[in-house]
């Protein structure tokens, strides 16, 4: 299933995630006590990451596109850089963006 509403997303102040005038995704919440500078820091990472989630969903898709070809034709191994284990982490982190 790969439902999710089109990107970009985007987040301009790093707690909101957004498409456009959607909203996708709101970080964080009320921290309070020790540590909050570096909770602030991280929910902002973290409304980055959450936006670029499209991109790196559709960056995956085409990157295991290229590998399934090598990843055919070989034995898994290209000179050094093992092609199936690079194909097999794609193939589970598109799957786990699906909800599969």
């Amino acid at each position: 299933m790969s439902n999710h509403t089109p990107g970009p997303w985007k987040s301009d102040d790093g707690f909101f995630v957004s498409a456009g005038l959607r909203g996708i995704a709101s970080i964080g919440g009320t921290t309070y006590g020790q540590g909050i500078d570096k909770i602030r820091k991280e929910n902002i990472a973290n409304a980055h990451l959450i936006a670029a989630a499209p991109d790196l969903l559709e960056a995956a898709k085409s990157a295991t596109q290229d590998l399934k070809g090598l990843y055919n034709s070989m034995d898994g191994r290209w000179g050094s850089l093992d092609v199936k284990a690079i194909f097999e982490a794609l193939q589970t982190a598109i799957a786990k963006a699906r909800g599969e």
